[in-house]
């Protein structure tokens, strides 16, 4: 059963441009980890700021845990959605300690609640011998968790997180991406994540969502987009890629090329000319 849906989103800036994000249907099942992906300028950010309420759609509904967060008559504000968020730049506030930035959501909660909530999540990244600490004494990756937690503490349905590993350097974004696929696996968050980098999404995600132009292109396991890709588009933007113009042969199984019979990953239903990814 999907957990978060997004049915038929579409979303204009300006009348006169084209949709930024156009008749987009997408199913999240809850504990699951996606990862939009795809060129700067193809909706993936405007889809994050949807969810989390701060873009209205112009038309379609999100759905988040049985709960409709917009429709057509419907608008629940940021705030209620129970969403996380990670900003791109960590946006901590440098003036508190890392436990005072962690809490700040929590301001609802009882005194002792909040209290063990914070040293919940702290554990959870690593950062228990930190908390006194401020955000200028931390290095990139440690205050990248310190974001994760903050967004975690108040138990959100969803964690949303924007180009999560633009900051960092090589070396250190490989050790947090699968650090962060950690945390988000432990915690058992459903989490969406955006980013341009195919080697981000792939080691992260359960499901990728490839998109381009504001139309999903594919919606699959990592392994499965490279090794499948459905279109010229999706093999070329997650690996370099050989294509060849080919025939679709009678029996929709194979592909007829000018070096020979290509048999496809699964029978097709276009009996019409094709390229084929190799």
């Amino acid at each position: 059963m999907s957990f978060i849906q997004l049915k038929n989103i579409r979303k204009l800036f300006n009348r006169t441009d084209k949709p930024a994000v156009n008749h987009l249907n997408l199913s999240i099942k809850q504990g699951e980890i996606i990862t939009l992906l795809g060129p700067s300028g193809c909706g993936k950010t405007t889809i994050l700021r949807m969810i989390a309420g701060f873009e209205r759609p112009t038309a379609g509904s999100i759905q988040i845990d049985d709960d409709i967060v917009y429709s057509k008559n419907r608008f629940v504000p940021p705030e209620k959605r129970g969403v996380g968020m990670v900003f791109q730049d960590y946006a901590l506030f440098p003036h508190l300690t890392i436990e005072k930035n962690i809490a700040f959501g929590l301001n609802k909660w009882r005194r002792s609640e909040k209290k063990a909530r914070v040293a919940e999540v702290l554990e959870l990244v690593g950062l228990t011998d930190y908390a006194k600490r401020y955000p200028n004494e931390l290095s990139g990756g440690q205050q990248q968790r310190v974001s994760l937690a903050r967004a975690l503490a108040p138990k959100p349905n969803v964690v949303l997180m924007d180009e999560p590993f633009s900051n960092l350097d090589a070396g250190l974004r490989e050790k947090m991406r699968h650090d962060i696929a950690d945390i988000l696996k432990k915690a058992n968050t459903t989490a969406i994540i955006v980013t341009h980098d195919q080697k981000d999404a792939f080691a992260v995600s359960d499901k990728v969502v490839v998109m381009n132009e504001g139309i999903i292109q594919q919606v699959a396991h990592p392994r499965d987009i490279y090794r499948c890709p459905t279109n010229c588009f999706v093999a070329e933007f997650v690996g370099k890629t050989n294509l060849l113009q080919g025939v679709v042969a009678e029996d929709l199984k194979h592909i007829d090329t000018n070096i020979g019979r290509v048999c496809l990953a699964e029978k097709t239903d276009q009996a019409n000319n094709l390229k084929v990814a190799n």
